[in-house]
């Protein structure tokens, strides 16, 4: 490996520069991922990393209040298969979380949302044990993931590159790729860069075993995959490469091709029959489709999700789908297709004689199809689409300012292409994570408004919150107001989300009426409208609207009558608007008066949550949504109203 490649220097410029032995190659390659990801951080712990803590470590303030998954005698192994657990009908989770009222009344009846990545999990019951609560030490622990992918996508690279310079700018590329800047700075996104590495690490020692013939590469490599589908779900993505590889570089036909990849199918079953039978994966929600259970669902979100992650890769901008109003996503899917698609044709010239370019490029777009399993198309699920991207694009930049084709213009735009894909990436990473460039990290004021009313040690009180700007939040927050407060409610409340304007009267001391003229949203698919009737192309409550795919789903049918009990509260649809609930009368059922609860709702104009003196009987409130930034949001409409 220390002796240089075949044909070096086919490039110029900086790409010449970057001609470099094994050694010399990888020490550049860590050094940039050290400097670009570098163990300060520049954020905090967030939503999944609170859940995290309590499934691997437990809590026993939340364990004593009934959240029986937060128990900290549980046994290392338990603490490992709960690590990801969010919740499922089988283990109770889901009921109790309905009831306790952080998954809202509109949950969807089956709702399960169990990964298993009992490898992933060890590393946050580490952190847990080494230092639980310290953000800088996790993000230290996750550098060390970083480190490892990196080595292991420069020892895969090496090894197919026909000269270092390939190698060497495809792992540079790789590594401070937009998308694994975001996931570094969510802790419970480790698993993203585990799995990656384990992947190219099994692909590199396959390519060992079908070149050299090497039963020990074979071994470890079936090892590595199974280690990788044990972290991470995406890891079945290799799969993907390794088709693509004995199809259109071996070519030894369909018998020789199934025959090798034999040994890895038995392992895919194996893991899913484990997977199925232990109550693990997706059901029942939008925003993650898992194969396993509607097959039809998720080849359907395949043909939005993988032209949008093919195009992420080509422009950096991720989860383009999410912002975006209904009417527009086919549009955007049809632009990332037609991208995708013109990018392919413009480098034919030079894949069509280099089979191991057509076999990357191939593994890199059916890689796209197994992410598809998250409907957002976000940064997680580009990982091991960039894996082949990022050499395909390396081998294409030579390509194009080799002899005879240097020219001014291909100069210029592989300057725009490194500018891109690796100087600017580089230098944010470098600024954002050494904190030289200062980012501010303003709060939503959930737990500041009503912290009053949550006193370490007080009496427990329950919360209200009126119109939750992102009900998948609310589900994290007893485990964050734990770790973060120290405090728990006695329970929550979430009365509608508030992506809509609608109005609350109060009938009676437990008695309310919500009124909301365009609809509630209860799912992802539901239009979001302002009271004219309007909405913008672009809006960030699209994103927060996807998010209630997390426990909600598109088959979830109301009608007039329906009833459903969460928190404190009986909730009862009286009327609907194009099948969406316009109209619901909420009877509060507990011990706990209303008046004795705490109350907050958000408030559009100024981003953030405040508290709420609770209505008087007969008083009616009108809380504005985001589209409706001329209504003044909590104002009162009438007092002693006919109902």
């Amino acid at each position: 490996m220390e002796t240089q490649l075949q044909n070096p220097g086919i490039a110029t410029g900086i790409l010449r520069r970057i001609t470099l032995s094994y050694r010399a190659g990888a020490l550049l390659v860590l050094l940039v991922a050290l400097f670009t990801h570098l163990p300060t951080s520049f954020g905090d712990f967030s939503t999944d990393d609170f859940l995290i803590r309590a499934m691997t470590a437990g809590d026993p303030a939340l364990h004593q209040l009934g959240f029986a998954k937060a128990d900290p005698d549980k046994s290392f192994w338990v603490a490992l298969i709960d690590g990801f657990h969010f919740f499922s009908p089988e283990a109770g989770s889901l009921p109790f979380y309905r009831d306790y009222g952080n998954l809202p009344w509109w949950t969807a009846d089956n709702a399960t949302m169990n990964p298993l990545r009992p490898v992933s999990a060890f590393t946050h019951w580490l952190d847990n044990r080494i230092a639980p609560g310290v953000f800088e030490w996790q993000v230290l622990h996750t550098l060390l993931y970083i480190l490892l992918f990196a080595w292991s996508g420069y020892r895969l690279f090496w090894r197919i590159s026909p000269s270092p310079s390939v190698a060497i700018l495809a792992s540079l590329m790789l590594v401070v790729d937009f998308s694994h800047l975001l996931n570094f700075n969510w802790i419970a996104a480790r698993n993203v860069f585990i799995a990656g590495a384990l992947g190219c690490a099994a692909l590199e020692q396959f390519l060992a075993w079908r070149e050299e013939r090497s039963r020990q590469a074979l071994a470890l490599s079936l090892a590595l995959f199974v280690v990788g589908l044990v972290s991470a779900e995406s890891s079945i993505a290799l799969g993907a490469y390794l088709l693509a590889y004995l199809l259109l570089v071996e070519r030894r036909g369909l018998r020789a091709t199934a025959l090798a990849l034999l040994p890895y199918a038995l392992i895919v079953l194996t893991w899913r029959l484990a997977y199925n039978l232990g109550g693990f994966g997706a059901d029942d929600i939008g925003l993650y489709v898992d194969p396993g259970h509607s097959l039809k669902d998720f080849l359907l979100s395949a043909l939005e999700v993988v032209p949008v992650l093919l195009a992420s890769c080509i422009t950096t901008a991720d989860g383009a789908l999410t912002g975006a109003s209904p009417e527009l996503q086919p549009w955007l899917v049809a632009g990332c297709g037609l991208l995708a698609l013109g990018c392919a044709t413009l480098i034919w010239p030079v894949i069509k004689a280099r089979p191991r370019m057509q076999f990357m490029l191939a593994g890199s777009v059916m890689a796209a199809i197994p992410a598809a399993a998250l409907i957002s198309a976000g940064p997680r699920g580009g990982l091991f689409v960039s894996i082949g991207f990022f050499w395909i694009l390396a081998m294409w930049l030579h390509w194009l300012v080799a002899p005879p084709r240097r020219s001014r213009f291909n100069r210029g735009l592989l300057g725009a292409i490194l500018c891109l894909h690796l100087f600017l990436p580089a230098l944010s990473g470098f600024l954002l994570t050494s904190k030289l460039l200062p980012v501010a990290y303003a709060s939503n004021g959930q737990f500041s408004s009503v912290a009053k009313s949550f006193q370490p040690g007080g009496e427990r009180r329950s919360l209200v919150i009126v119109n939750s700007h992102a009900p998948n939040t609310a589900f994290y927050l007893p485990f964050e107001w734990s770790f973060q407060n120290g405090v728990t409610p006695q329970s929550m409340n979430l009365l509608a989300p508030g992506l809509v304007t609608f109005d609350l009267t109060r009938l009676s001391a437990r008695e309310f009426e919500l009124v909301a003229p365009m609809g509630l949203p209860l799912n992802h698919t539901q239009p979001l409208q302002s009271l004219d009737g309007d909405h913008p192309m672009l809006s960030s409550a699209y994103s927060l609207q996807l998010l209630q795919g997390l426990f909600t789903s598109p088959q979830t049918r109301m009608h007039e009558g329906f009833q459903r009990t969460g928190g404190e509260m009986r909730v009862t649809v009286k009327a609907l608007v194009d099948g969406r609930p316009s109209r619901l009368r909420i009877q509060f059922i507990g011990r706990e008066q209303p008046d004795d609860m705490a109350w907050q709702w958000y408030d559009w104009s100024r981003r953030e949550y405040r508290s709420l003196t609770i209505p008087a009987i007969g008083e009616t409130l009108r809380f504005a949504g985001p589209f409706d930034s001329k209504v003044k949001s909590a104002v009162k409409l009438c007092v002693n109203c006919e109902n």
